[in-house]
């Protein structure tokens, strides 16, 4: 379980003041310049005049606040695929409430979970709902010299604990998909409903990826290739007159002919009952 960002469709320049006016720029145009050093810009003062659902925010201390989204998606461990997503404004509590969400419906089928998370997952509050719906937190502590962390040796001495701590970073492979490969660093859409749904589908192309590769795996085919590993060829001498080799692929069946040795270009001929 964990969340990310996800740009919004707004620029900055759009981001201005609830209820207020804005002054012309000083040379006009489609693009003005606008300067911001100096006025202090913040959610509950200003909107987007592009996405108003959009939140100036941001995740790591030195980086820049930008309009956007947080995206949540709840991964099973065994085979990396993705169970459930979600996408929320951007604020200090959508992590935590959206994991409480996702698995709030996965427990609904009786069977007691286990929720693997960061350090950001490890509060009191959080791991009281999560029991209370039979799901084990399996989050990272996050302990300093004035914190204590929510959970304790009863559930960080268990095995299972360290395999969700290990296999808790595969989501960050998700992740790097959607916003690599899909284009969904920066949403295309405006508003969250229709992000939302972008999310959902984006995510859904992640499951047919891991979904063909581990049934190519449980086939004994390569996990990247629909072809079987073929065995190295073993080492033959080469010929001293001129000749060509043919390279033919075929399928393991004995109605084939097998693949041509090396020959004489006149003494080559090609069999067509394939």
């Amino acid at each position: 379980m964990d969340g990310t960002l996800i740009e919004a469709w707004a620029g900055q320049k759009s981001f201005q003041r609830k209820g207020g006016k804005t002054p012309p720029p000083e040379d006009g145009g489609s693009n003005p310049t606008v300067n911001f050093h100096g006025d202090e810009r913040r959610n509950d003062t200003h909107r987007s005049t592009t996405d108003p659902e959009a939140r100036l925010f941001k995740k790591s201390r030195g980086s820049e606040s930008k309009l956007s989204y947080m995206a949540h998606v709840l991964m099973e461990n065994r085979n990396g695929l993705v169970v459930d997503t979600r996408l929320t404004k951007s604020t200090g509590k959508a992590e935590r409430e959206s994991a409480w969400v996702m698995a709030w419906r996965v427990a609904q089928g009786g069977r007691r979970i286990t929720l693997g998370g960061d350090k950001n997952y490890d509060t009191q509050q959080l791991v009281a709902s999560l029991r209370g719906i039979k799901a084990t937190p399996h989050v990272a502590q996050n302990e300093h010299a004035h914190r204590s962390s929510a959970i304790d040796e009863r559930t960080t001495r268990h095995a299972g604990y360290a395999v969700s701590q290990r296999k808790r970073k595969r989501v960050e492979e998700i992740f790097g998909w959607l916003k690599t490969i899909a284009g969904l660093r920066k949403t295309k859409h405006r508003g969250r409903k229709t992000s939302r749904m972008d999310v959902h589908l984006r995510s859904g192309r992640v499951q047919l990826g891991e979904v063909t590769k581990s049934h190519r795996t449980r086939c004994g085919l390569s996990p990247r290739s629909g072809h079987k590993p073929q065995k190295a060829a073993p080492a033959r001498a080469k010929p001293t007159h001129k000749t060509y080799e043919a390279i033919l692929s075929l399928p393991d069946s004995a109605d084939f002919p097998q693949p041509a040795r090396w020959m004489p270009l006149s003494d080559f001929q090609l069999s067509a009952s394939f």
